[in-house]
C-alpha cells in the first residue's frame, strides 16, 4: 500500500511540475512576444534622420541634456530650470519651468554627479570667455575697414 500511494504522488508530482513548466514557459513566451512587439513600436516611432548638427533637448532627460551644444539656441527669458537639494537623500532635483508652470519630468543627480555637471560647465565657461577675450586681443588692431582697403597692383599702378 505504502508502495502504490508513493508512486501515485511521484506521479502527482511529475503532472504538476509539467504543468508548471508549461505555464512558465507560455508565460516566458509572452513576455518575449511583448518585448519584441514594444522593440518594433519603438523603432516605428524613432527619428530615422539624424541631424548634422545635433542640438540638446530642450526638456533635460538626462545629465548629457543640461550641457548646451554650439548649434543651440538661447532659451527664452522665461525658460527656467529649477535645482533643489533634498537633504533626506542628498541629491538634487532638476525641473524645467516656463513661467511657473513646470513641464517636463523633473530627475534627480546625486551630489558627486551634480558636482561634474557644475564642473564641467564652468570649465566650459570659462574656455570660452579667455578664447573670447583672445580673439578680440588678436583683432583688436585689425578691424576691418572698407575704406583702408590697399592694393598691391605691382608693374600696373
Amino acid at each position: 500500500m505504502k508502495i502504490r500511494t508513493l508512486i501515485i504522488l511521484m506521479i502527482l508530482c511529475a503532472n504538476a511540475l509539467t504543468a508548471f513548466a508549461q505555464m512558465d514557459s507560455t508565460r516566458s513566451q509572452r513576455r518575449r512576444e511583448r518585448i519584441r512587439r514594444e522593440k518594433m513600436e519603438r523603432q516605428l516611432y524613432r527619428d530615422t534622420v539624424s541631424a548634422r548638427y545635433p542640438v540638446s533637448n530642450v526638456i533635460p532627460e538626462s545629465e548629457k541634456d543640461l550641457v548646451k551644444l554650439p548649434m543651440d539656441l538661447r532659451h527664452p527669458d522665461n525658460f527656467k530650470q529649477d535645482t533643489t537639494y533634498n537633504d533626506k537623500d542628498s541629491t538634487f532635483l532638476i525641473t524645467t519651468k516656463m513661467g511657473n508652470t513646470k513641464f517636463g519630468v523633473p530627475f534627480i543627480l546625486s551630489q558627486e554627479d551634480y558636482a561634474k555637471s557644475k564642473m564641467r560647465n564652468s570649465l566650459y565657461l570659462f574656455f570660452k570667455k579667455k578664447n573670447r577675450e583672445e580673439f578680440e586681443k588678436l583683432n583688436n588692431g585689425d578691424k576691418f575697414d572698407f575704406s583702408d582697403m590697399q592694393f598691391d597692383l605691382g608693374p600696373a599702378e
